[in-house]
């Protein structure tokens, strides 16, 4: 089965509180003024003023103020959560633009990394061991799965046949000498594919 890339964005949660501040920063300058991402949710500047807060604690419990630590450790989290939903929202923008969605990424100051998704499944069609039968493979893919099969002999209306779990069906009683037209879609747990590319063959 064919895979086509989908472009992640990467923004990872540094330890190391002044580096992750100043990454921070750089996301929040790259973003400002942005034409690739006009609504950042949230919005930079309570971004800003989180950063400011954060910085102010930090200098606090670095000179070991009472309490310093335990209210640094919450100003970090507001902090946290707002870069997860900032890199959801340019994640969103990509997913919305996949022809341009690495160079968005990158124009928000973030990584990039690459999921494979799976694409269309493909099916093949032979000829069976009886005249009228015509045999279906597909690609197994891990269980569970479901596969789905149409038959036509007109590609306008579609007729379904017995889904199998197994990743082959045999096809009985077709008339010799006719085109039939074939086509698969899998089921799995994140749901439905899309239809398979149309195969055909002249039935013997």
């Amino acid at each position: 089965m064919r895979s086509v890339p989908r472009f992640i964005a990467v923004f990872p949660e540094n330890n190391q509180i002044p580096q992750y501040m100043a990454d921070c920063r750089l996301v929040v300058t790259m973003m400002t003024s942005n034409k690739n991402l006009l609504n950042p949710m949230p919005a930079l500047p309570q971004i800003s003023s989180h950063l400011d807060t954060l910085e102010a604690d930090e200098e606090l419990a670095r000179k070991k103020g009472k309490g310093a630590a335990q209210q640094r450790d919450v100003s970090l989290g507001v902090l946290r959560s707002d870069m997860r939903l900032l890199k959801a929202y340019a994640q969103s923008v990509a997913d919305a633009n996949p022809t341009e969605a690495e160079a968005i990424i990158r124009s928000a100051g973030m990584g990039v990394g690459k999921k494979s998704t799976r694409t269309k499944p493909s099916v093949g069609a032979r000829q069976g061991n009886a005249p009228g039968r015509v045999v279906l493979d597909a690609r197994a893919l891990p269980r569970p799965v479901q596969y789905r099969w149409q038959m036509s002999t007109d590609q306008t209306t579609w007729t379904d046949l017995p889904d199998t779990f197994n990743a082959s069906t045999t096809v009985d009683g077709l008339t010799a000498a006719t085109v039939v037209y074939f086509r698969l879609r899998t089921i799995t747990r994140n749901g439905p594919s899309d239809w398979s590319a149309v195969v055909n063959l002249i039935v013997h």
